[in-house]
């Protein structure tokens, strides 16, 4: 389920810094510049940054809110020239935001409605974050990799029809196709989306599998 939240951005226009520390020229080249950076003033501030009242600066939560103004009030501390709302360093802009609403299930039936296996969220599979809300059910076809490249001369939809049904597609690509971006899971289910599917599922390779990935892949809002 998507929503709609407002958060506050940070602008910054004016690239000079007018502090104790540097004055930027614009002949000042990137090495010499790197002269003047204090790691130890870089650390505490991304360090105060990761404390918890800042609930991880997630658009639209006080958190967010309570770091636009710590950082907004750094960029005064340090000389730097407003240029958002109304003189301030801050503007506002909309953006959809994707949340989980009630708990995944994913269960795999035989043609009798017999349950065949049922799988655990968080443990067995996760929902990838931008995806639609719904009940679905339907025959699972597979994909392969589930990627169209017509100027590869490469379509695993090919020789199938997954009108109405989910696609049960390899996450990466095949090593023949050596082509990352085909490989990212937005263009997949894009492409089932295209070829009329109802739900992609995305899977690891049998020939690589990858130890606990659903529990190192989890976000915060899913």
């Amino acid at each position: 389920m998507r929503r709609a939240a407002t958060y506050l951005a940070i602008l910054l226009v004016s690239m000079f810094v007018a502090s104790p520390v540097v004055h930027a020229v614009a002949d000042l080249d990137y090495v010499s510049f790197l002269g003047y950076l204090d790691a130890d003033r870089a650390w505490n501030t991304v360090n105060d940054l990761a404390e918890d009242r800042f609930e991880d600066r997630r658009a639209g939560t006080q958190g967010a809110e309570l770091a636009s103004e710590y950082v907004a009030s750094y960029f005064n501390s340090i000389g730097l020239e407003p240029a958002g709302t109304d003189g301030t360093y801050r503007t506002k802009l909309t953006l959809p935001l994707w949340e989980l609403v009630q708990m995944p299930s994913l269960t795999l039936v035989d043609s009798s409605r017999n349950v065949l296996q049922s799988f655990e969220y968080r443990k067995h599979f996760f929902v990838i974050p931008g995806s639609g809300n719904g009940d679905y059910s339907a025959e699972v076809v597979f994909g392969g990799y589930g990627i169209s490249a017509a100027s590869l001369g490469y379509d695993d939809y090919a020789d199938i029809s997954v009108h109405g049904k989910i696609v049960l597609a390899i996450v990466g690509t095949p090593a023949s196709l050596n082509q990352d971006d085909y490989g990212l899971a937005y263009k997949k289910a894009e492409n089932a989306l295209k070829h009329g599917a109802s739900a992609l599922i995305l899977v690891d390779s049998p020939a690589e599998p990858t130890p606990h990935y659903v529990e190192r892949y989890r976000c915060g809002c899913c």
